[in-house]
């Protein structure tokens, strides 16, 4: 046992260069191929936006239908029904903030930001009941991510007009206090495109809260924070394809970090894109350690937009937003 790790710890040795808080990645540790069992849903997704597993339920937000949710029993994904209907309504919904969404024992947590609410959304039966809805930002603040990040405190982006990168919300008090680091400066930034567009990114925390990692969309690179969000690491994923240019038009940037990570006590799993590039339809599955280190990485026989894994049924749940009956079920490595 001591030697299988001694190989591994070589391997992840060999795979990174450091300077610093730069951490330079040219290979992970393991790879492979990922195949797919296809099942067909019966009602399309219009727009899918989220996917995510509360206990033995599998959802998915769509945005453009009356019912906003498709509901599915695990493991054999039979269609429970269609769940979430818009409005004001005390049970509707309007516009959710697909950033904010937060996994509970019964259902979800997610924010409303056209009423700036914070809802608890049990699913019953294949349909949502929300059995609170909780006033959140001061008047004038936007909903811009929403991550619990360990007791009582969640990350938040920096509204669009700062210079700073994250703030840090109270949950007691409704206080929010920016965090001092600052946007990236890995490219410049086009005139009169703000900051937070270049850099957009995908977040999550470590399920004890004392580190967030965010995932950038348009590079091939990921920052590491620690419970003060101080910033431990600025990994440099050098993997072909890796180039990235915001001086492109943006629906022809390459695209890589997309979708929801899923975090474990040990492990991070992240989809990557790779979108306008010559692996263009091929997404990975990257896993890192919360030490930043490249543990494995899986080629998807397809492009993926939205992922969720379900560790209990050891399976990985994927959607392509092109195709709108389609499900892809994988074995998880």
């Amino acid at each position: 046992m001591r030697e299988v790790v001694f190989v591994l710890s070589l391997m992840i040795f060999c795979a990174c260069s450091e300077s610093g808080k730069q951490k330079t990645i040219t290979e992970f540790a393991e790879s492979g191929e990922l195949t797919a069992e296809i099942v067909t849903v019966p009602v399309p997704y219009l727009v899918p936006r989220y996917m995510g597993i509360s206990g033995d339920y599998l959802f998915v937000h769509k945005v453009r239908e009356e019912k906003l949710f498709s509901i599915y029993s695990l493991p054999d994904l039979k269609h429970l029904g269609d769940a979430g209907s818009k409005g004001q309504g005390p049970h509707d919904f309007n516009l959710l903030d697909t950033r904010s969404f937060e996994i509970t024992r019964d259902g979800f947590k997610v924010i409303d930001a056209n009423l700036n609410m914070l809802k608890d959304v049990e699913i019953v039966d294949g349909g949502l009941k929300v059995n609170n809805s909780q006033l959140l930002f001061s008047k004038g603040m936007v909903s811009n991510g929403f991550y619990p990040f360990g007791e009582g405190r969640h990350v938040v982006f920096a509204q669009p007009d700062s210079e700073k990168e994250f703030a840090l919300f109270d949950d007691k008090n409704s206080d929010l206090t920016l965090v001092e680091g600052e946007y990236p400066n890995w490219q410049e930034i086009p005139q009169g495109m703000p900051a937070f567009m270049v850099y957009l990114k995908t977040c999550v925390s470590h399920p004890d809260g004392k580190r967030f990692a965010a995932f950038y969309g348009r590079f091939k690179r990921w920052r590491l924070f620690d419970e003060s969000m101080n910033m431990i690491s600025d990994i440099d994923v050098r993997i072909t394809p890796h180039d990235a240019d915001a001086t492109l038009e943006v629906a022809k940037q390459p695209v890589f970090y997309v979708g929801q990570p899923y975090a474990t006590d040990e492990y991070i799993y992240v989809l990557c894109s790779n979108k306008n590039t010559d692996k263009d339809g091929r997404s990975e599955l990257q896993i890192w350690s919360w030490e930043g280190n490249p543990l494995a990485c899986y080629t998807f026989d397809r492009k993926l937009s939205l992922m969720a894994i379900s560790e209990k049924y050891g399976k990985i749940y994927g959607i392509d937003n092109q195709i709108e009956d389609k499900l892809y079920v994988y074995n998880l490595p």
